[in-house]
């Protein structure tokens, strides 16, 4: 064999290989579940993919509510000595007390113990008020900035400025008496610039009765917004404040468009999504290239936005998503190769089988086809003979029901014929025993009366007969009355004293007297006790068979 020979030889059989492998069920059920598993791979791969990115933007908005929890909580301390403030003057006044050194002392004292954030503070009473003598008067500390040309005078113990904002800057004409006077509730004013500083005034009205004055305190914003030169998450991002109106308290990125309040018109991104936050509280947006996050402050409805690239967000999600899903894959595609694999070991038994099946048919048929096939082949044939075998079960079960039937009907009609003569019987010996042919010797009398209870107890057989009858039509009825569990077991035990048979065994009652009477049914008692004594009897060689009874739970 030359070479060209050799060659030729081998590429037919890989040919055939090849051929045989593709056809093979096998093959195909690798195919088809590879290619579902991968569909649906993707599919989780991108519902895993948005799970992370929902995770990573509830990140950014919780950091972000921090954030705004923060500012606020400041914010609210504020207003709450405001309104302290507010009150202890206001009680002063009712109390009678009109010495301005009095008001100037509260006010200092404030002023010590003021919130971080606060530089100043104080409070002044509308005409005549608080102090009668003079028609204006706010007593008003602040924290000395060393700037030239401050109001009021320095204090020597510390660097606290001390004025008197009628004498120096006639508060009755000032925007922080009149807005809260006219309001006549506590407010937050527009920031204003102070000595480089970028500030804002908490004012309360003072009342009793009536308006009788305001209280103020003016808050450090500038240092109030480095408090969130941070960033977002993962060292990235950063945090800004916008005013109500609109105007820059913080922006990081350009930190003199903040300290000129400049108007988020000037910001590109925040112009493009200022109509969409504006009417509302808090949210989530997707701009650009960046995840925007907003909330406002409650206190002083300023708006505060979270901004991040979005790369931050997708670059660790996708390499999360990429690597989880190829792995899975890579898995998945073992687990589906080990399963083929023996999947074809467990499926050539059955095919062989199948194949002998198919062939022994009268016309012999030859099936040809896949595994597949060969299987339908087989089960349609199998299915054939299962049908015509559960037709002629159907005819049988029916035949069956028929018997079943006529078996009952006689049964119930013997019973019924077993009843006359049995009760005939009873009521002879029951009138034989009341004396009906005369006074009986005693030992007449008890073989009368074993007479009377043996065929009672065959009634209850012939009983027993109807009552399995109703029991498969599930129509038994109780007759449930009040009866002496004591004076059943003694009839019970009397009957079946012939049973002993020369057997040495002593039947003892030992149901207490005392016992109460139960709600029962009195035949169907006597029948579950002559079957338990029965064959207690029956089984017992000698010894004593006793029944007794006990009250649990208010039943027997």
């Amino acid at each position: 064999m030359n070479d060209s020979q050799l060659s030729s030889k081998t590429t037919l059989a890989t040919s055939q290989f090849s051929k045989s492998w593709f056809n093979s069920i096998g093959s195909k059920l690798f195919l088809y579940v590879l290619c579902g598993a991968l569909v649906g791979l993707g599919g989780m791969s991108y519902f895993f993919y948005q799970i992370l990115e929902k995770q990573a933007k509830d990140e950014i908005f919780s950091t972000l509510s921090m954030q705004v929890k923060s500012i606020d909580g400041q914010l609210k301390r504020v207003e709450k000595s405001m309104i302290s403030l507010a009150s202890a003057a206001s009680s002063m006044r009712q109390i009678g007390i009109d010495d301005p050194k009095a008001y100037k002392t509260l006010a200092y004292q404030f002023f010590q113990h003021r919130p971080d954030l606060v530089m100043g503070n104080g409070f002044g009473q509308t005409p005549f008020q608080m102090t009668p003598k003079l028609r204006g008067y706010w007593p008003y500390f602040y924290i000395d900035q060393g700037e030239t040309g401050a109001v009021g005078q320095q204090l020597s113990t510390s660097e606290t400025r001390y004025s008197d904002l009628f004498q120096d800057d006639n508060y009755f004409e000032q925007n922080y008496y009149t807005i809260p006077f006219t309001k006549q509730k506590l407010l937050w004013t527009d920031p204003f610039d102070w000595h480089g500083i970028t500030m804002m005034s908490c004012l309360n009205p003072i009342f009793d009765e009536k308006i009788i004055g305001v209280a103020g305190a003016d808050v450090n914003v500038t240092a109030l917004s480095e408090q969130v030169h941070h960033s977002v998450v993962r060292n990235a991002g950063y945090f800004a404040v916008l005013s109500q109106q609109g105007n820059l308290l913080s922006y990081p990125p350009d930190s003199n468009k903040a300290k000129l309040r400049e108007s988020y018109q000037q910001i590109p991104l925040f112009n493009t999504i200022w109509q969409t936050v504006k009417a509302t509280d808090s949210g989530m947006l997707q701009v650009n290239d960046v995840f925007l996050a907003y909330q406002r402050v409650p206190s002083t409805q300023w708006l505060m936005l979270a901004v991040v690239p979005k790369s931050v967000v997708h670059d660790p999600v996708f390499s999360v998503t990429i690597i989880g899903s190829l792995g899975a894959g890579i898995i998945l595609a073992l687990v589906v190769i080990i399963f083929v694999r023996r999947f074809n070991q467990r499926l050539q038994p059955i095919l062989h089988e199948c194949q002998i099946l198919a062939k022994a048919t009268p016309q012999n048929i030859d099936i040809k086809g896949d595994e597949l096939e060969v299987l339908e082949y087989s089960f349609n044939r199998m299915t054939a003979q299962l049908k015509t075998s559960y037709e002629s079960l159907e005819t049988k079960n029916t035949e069956l029901q028929q018997l079943d039937k006529i078996k009952d009907e006689f049964l119930a009609n013997t019973s019924h014929e077993l009843r006359t003569p049995l009760n005939g019987i009873i009521g002879i010996a029951e009138s034989l025993i009341d004396g009906a042919t005369g006074e009986l010797t005693d030992k007449t009398n008890a073989n009368l009366s074993m007479i009377v209870g043996s065929g009672r107890r065959l009634t209850n057989l012939v009983n027993d007969i109807l009552d399995f009858s109703k029991l498969k039509h599930k129509n038994l009825d109780l007759q449930l009355k009040s009866i002496g569990v004591r004076e059943i077991v003694d009839i019970v035990l009397t009957l079946s004293y012939p049973l002993i048979q020369g057997k040495s065994i002593q039947l003892i009652n030992a149901v207490s007297s005392d016992l109460p009477p139960v709600q029962a049914d009195e035949n169907r008692l006597q029948q579950i006790l002559h079957n338990l004594i029965g064959n207690s009897i029956k089984f017992t060689e000698h010894g004593k068979v006793k029944i007794s009874a006990n009250v649990v739970d208010s039943y027997l």
